[in-house]
Parts: C-alpha cells; sequence; structure tokens
C-alpha cells in the first residue's frame, strides 16, 4: 500500500506527464510561498531600501571593521 503524501498516489500521479508537471510546479510554488521569493523584502515600502549588514552584537558593519579585518587576515 502507497503512503499518500500529498493526498493522491504516486504511481497514478506520474501516469500522465501533464499531472506529474502540475504536480511539479505546485511543489515549487508552495516552496516559494514558504520561503519566499526574495526581491524587495518584507518593509511594505516597496522601495529600494536596503539594510545595512550587521555583526554579532547587532551593530553596523563599518569601513573600519572591514579594514581591521582584511589587515588581521593578511597579517597572518
Amino acid at each position: 500500500m502507497a503512503v499518500m503524501i500529498f493526498g493522491v498516489r504516486p504511481s497514478s500521479l506520474f501516469t500522465s506527464r501533464w499531472m506529474a508537471l502540475l504536480w511539479g510546479v505546485l511543489i515549487c510554488l508552495t516552496a516559494v510561498g514558504f520561503v519566499g521569493g526574495g526581491g524587495k523584502g518584507n518593509d511594505g515600502a516597496g522601495g529600494d531600501q536596503t539594510a545595512l549588514p550587521t555583526d554579532a552584537a547587532g551593530d553596523p558593519i563599518t569601513a573600519q571593521d572591514v579594514a581591521a579585518l582584511r589587515n588581521a587576515v593578511e597579517a597572518q
């Protein structure tokens, strides 16, 4: 007896190429809906606002931080 994961038996799902294609598209749409499609973000403004990168403490990363890290790596 086949396990019904998505409500349809896999043997009957893949007997038709169109049903298999539809199933694949629905899986991809579910993944995009769950994870998100990227893009402009969820700020609601829809503008080109980009978030500044932050460190582990939540402080914004500055050019001085990047230069200090580069110097530390090159010194080794």
